[in-house]
């Protein structure tokens, strides 16, 4: 493998890692979190399973190469685990991007609460141009409204 393009894989892998840290940190700062949707949990698995593919199939089977596309599905999916809220603000991961946000109850424009078939709650955040859909259980969901009345 080229120096050049080591350096570039290296460099990636730091990136993704300073990101599953900070997504971390988000997941912990939490006192409620969201439940990951299904939607997400096959886009997430499709996409293991690609990169899976890929480097078995495509790629020359360096060390490297498996590393970074782990990393970089580890890095995709803690923004997922991210999601939740406290009492300072909510965190969300909008769908363009994988590093969680910090928002503060003032900024939510708006929310809504939609019961669905298995008990859970989804609901609808109204952040700056994004609407972003988180799903809750019933008692997350009653201490959000709270959280929320109280901005």
């Amino acid at each position: 493998m080229d120096k050049e393009i080591k350096m570039v894989s290296y460099i990636l892998l730091i990136s993704m890692v300073l990101g599953i840290v900070y997504n971390g940190y988000g997941y912990f700062k939490n006192e409620h979190h969201a439940k990951i949707m299904l939607h997400k949990m096959l886009i997430s698995g499709f996409l293991l399973v690609a990169i899976l593919v890929i480097f078995f199939k495509f790629s020359t089977l360096e060390k490297i190469n498996l590393i970074v596309g782990i990393v970089g599905w580890l890095f995709f999916v803690s923004g997922f685990f991210a999601e939740g809220f406290s009492k300072s603000g909510v965190i969300v991961t909008p769908n363009s991007l994988f590093i969680s946000i910090f928002v503060r109850w003032d900024d939510v424009r708006d929310l809504k609460f939609t019961k669905l078939k298995n008990g859970n709650y989804l609901v609808n955040l109204k952040i700056s141009s994004w609407n972003i859909r988180q799903v809750y259980g019933e008692e997350e969901s009653e201490i959000l409204k709270k959280f929320s009345k109280n901005k």
